[in-house]
């Protein structure tokens, strides 16, 4: 405490931030335009089903012609909005990001509300050490899960700030034991 950990990570991210602002204000009308298809979509899907439903049209096994599969093919996609600043993001909603824009900066003045995090409890800390190496390597993340789908991210760049106080790392070394080490998270950082 007191060694401007705050200071200095506001004067770094500064840019990063007004760049995100930036981005995210001239998206607005890309963002409404998306909205707008989307319901229209939406609509003619629900005009469609009904239609199917009371036998005005039909549904074919060539998915060439088949109407349902057509209509699903013209989904309208989001604009990509970069929001590459990333703080105490669990693994999965990163994994979610990083999926929706493959760059992001891990980047907390306070690192002990990341050590300290849920995801790093003794039953989860391993799989979420391993996915921050994969993650600082530019691999791969390939999910599936029942709840929230199929999900693959590939070509990422990721990147940590991690400030924290001498204390809060060395808690966190005591609960995982030689982990970090062994797996090579620590490897990945430039201990100042």
């Amino acid at each position: 405490s007191g060694e401007r950990k705050s200071t200095v990570d506001r004067l770094f991210t500064a840019p990063i931030l007004e760049w995100e602002t930036q981005q995210a204000h001239d998206a607005k009308p890309a963002l409404l335009e998306y909205r707008v298809r989307l319901e229209e979509w939406e609509l003619k899907g629900e005009r469609l089903k009904a239609d199917i439903r009371k036998g005005v049209i039909t549904t074919m096994h060539d998915p060439q012609f088949d109407p349902l599969i057509q209509h699903e093919l013209q989904k309208p996609t989001p604009p990509r909005v970069p929001c590459v600043m990333r703080g105490d993001d669990t693994p999965e909603a990163l994994a979610k990001a990083l999926s929706d824009y493959p760059v992001a900066s891990v980047i907390s003045a306070e690192a002990g509300v990341i050590f300290g995090a849920h995801g790093m409890n003794a039953d989860s800390v391993t799989r979420n050490l391993a996915q921050a190496n994969e993650c600082w390597d530019g691999g791969r993340i390939q999910r599936s899960r029942v709840s929230s789908g199929d999900m693959t991210v590939e070509g990422m760049r990721v990147t940590m700030g991690l400030p924290v106080q001498a204390s809060g790392l060395e808690n966190f070394i005591q609960k995982t034991g030689p982990l970090a080490r062994g797996i090579g998270y620590f490897d990945r950082f430039l201990f100042s």
